[in-house]
């Protein structure tokens, strides 16, 4: 089967009677048409080359949240240790342990932290 020629765009010809009885994209299908590109693209393509990657940045370290700055900055900000722990979900007897370094500091609590504290 070939392209018909009242499929083309813009086409002024008459439709076959049966042109209903099959979808259109399915004849386009069945015609089997090869798209040639234009001529300058496969000599572009072949000048492509591996993209190049992109340099890894790396982060400046930071360093870890100790419970001297918890503190400091608690105080700072006027706080008492009930009022930071009510923000955090956590008991100021807690908060206490961290100040003192009787208890490790998470990564995910120190980033509240540092968020709450702005430190």
């Amino acid at each position: 089967m070939t392209y018909a020629g009242w499929l083309q765009p813009n086409s002024c010809g008459e439709k076959p009677e049966d042109w209903r009885k099959v979808k259109v994209i399915d004849r386009l299908f069945r015609a089997n048409l090869t798209i040639k590109p234009p001529h300058p693209v496969p000599g572009l393509l072949a000048k492509i080359k591996e993209p190049k990657k992109p340099k890894q940045i790396a982060a400046a370290p930071v360093d870890k949240l100790t419970g001297e700055q918890v503190k400091q900055g608690r105080e700072k900000l006027s706080w008492n240790r009930k009022e930071l722990g009510g923000f955090l979900d956590l008991s100021a007897d807690y908060i206490g342990k961290l100040e003192r370094g009787d208890r490790e500091i998470t990564l995910e609590l120190e980033t509240r932290l540092r968020k709450l504290l702005h430190l």
